[in-house]
Parts: C-alpha cells; structure tokens; sequence
C-alpha cells in the first residue's frame, strides 16, 4: 500500500503546483497581448491612414486589472500619439504617468473620471 499513498500524494502535487501556475500562465498572456500593442497600433494607422501627429487615443482603464499593468499598456500606446485620454476610476494612480509623459514626450494625457457626466 505504500505505492499507492506515493501515487496518490504525486497526484495531489501535481494539482498543487497547476493551480499555482495559473497565475504565471495569466501573466504571460497579458505581457504577449501588452507587447504587441505598437504594431497593432501601426498597422491600424497605416489601413486608415492616420497621421502619427493626427492620432488620439483612449485608454479604458480595467480596475480589475492592478494598476501597473494598466500603466504598461499606456507606456507603450504613448510611443507615437500625440493626445492621450485615459478613462479611469482611480486617476491617481495614472497622474504621474501624465507628468512624466508630458515632461518627456510632450504628450498631452486627459484623465478623464470615470462616473463623471461630460457635457
């Protein structure tokens, strides 16, 4: 019976150790996607004929999501844009990006509140 407890525990191991790289699996897609973005960006602006200087674009944030992923995929979609709206519920966490980005790039960043009626 001692080989069936050992099979019976490599099981139980085995199950352990897949939950735990759920998580590692999930952020290697959300990096695969997050990595893409420019030339998905570039593509797009070349089959509508986008001028880099005529392009705006809008971040939705996902609150779902922490916030350092939201961050990298606005640092990438920053590279070649010249207004950037960021529609979020926690625009702290996005403020310093805005500052960063016009001080360096003279990108302009709106954070637009989310829960907020425009007019």
């Amino acid at each position: 019976m001692g080989w069936m407890k050992k099979l019976l525990w490599f099981w139980k191991k085995e199950e352990v150790t897949e939950e735990e790289m759920q998580s590692p699996k999930e952020e290697r897609s959300f990096r695969l996607y997050i990595e893409k973005i420019p030339e998905l960006i570039a593509y797009f602006r070349r089959e509508k004929g986008i001028a880099r200087k005529d392009l705006e674009l809008v971040l939705i944030d996902n609150e779902d999501q922490p916030a350092y992923r939201m961050l990298e995929a606005a640092e990438l979609l920053a590279a070649d844009i010249r207004i950037f709206y960021i529609k979020t519920g926690r625009p702290d966490a996005f403020e310093a990006f805005a500052q960063e980005a016009m001080e360096e790039q003279g990108l302009l960043v709106i954070l637009l509140q989310e829960g907020l009626k425009e007019h």
